[in-house]
């Protein structure tokens, strides 16, 4: 991924990260497992797994992957919260997603924290410190099949098993929001079968006659 190629689109995002929040307000246990948090986790890029179901959750929202990030969100009696740990270039990306939320009102507040050798272990304190205030503090939903691979992913496995929180399989309630396409996922998604047919009679069908 190349930073300054990227434009990212705040108002699908805004839509998107509300539905998310909204569906698990729904409290179903057999979809999110009595998740006191969401954590998206997305390691150094796996060529050979590109299919996980985390790519394609933080893709639906962002527009984009963002390789070496996490994303939690909480809740408190007071606020709604949606914390981002990224690299300083990655950051600075995002930043358009918060003050666009900001001037649209938008109920979630962004929070960033900035990876780095010296301060990456205390970000990842602060996410649990933040963890622990939402709901009942105790379960991280997370799509449990999917680790997340690089330095990054070893060393947040490592602090999320000492840090006394559970990881629960919010897979289900994962899947349940990205079953439900909003017009312009649904326009993609024709768009990028029309290409597919385009190019299986182009070049696939030709090959194996």
């Amino acid at each position: 991924m190349n930073p300054s190629s990227i434009v990212l689109d705040p108002k699908p995002f805004h839509k998107r990260i509300l539905e998310l929040w909204e569906n698990w307000q729904t409290k179903d246990e057999v979809k999110w497992k009595l998740a006191d948090a969401l954590v998206i986790t997305q390691g150094t890029a796996d060529d050979e797994n590109p299919y996980k179901k985390t790519n394609a959750v933080q893709t639906y929202l962002l527009g984009y992957e963002f390789a070496d990030t996490i994303m939690a969100l909480c809740e408190t009696e007071s606020a709604k919260d949606l914390y981002f740990l990224s690299s300083a270039k990655k950051v600075a990306l995002l930043e358009v997603m918060k003050k666009e939320m900001q001037e649209a009102g938008n109920p979630i507040n962004i929070h960033f924290l900035v990876t780095s050798k010296t301060d990456t272990p205390n970000h990842f304190q602060t996410l649990f410190d933040a963890i622990k205030k939402s709901k009942n503090g105790k379960n991280i939903g997370v799509i449990i099949k999917d680790k997340m691979p690089g330095p990054m992913g070893k060393q947040w496995e490592e602090a999320v098993a000492a840090s006394g929180l559970n990881q629960v399989d919010a897979t289900v309630g994962f899947s349940d929001f990205l079953a439900i396409k909003d017009a312009q996922a649904i326009k993609n998604t024709r768009s990028a079968a029309e290409v597919t047919v385009e190019v299986m009679k182009e070049h696939l069908i030709a090959k194996v006659e």
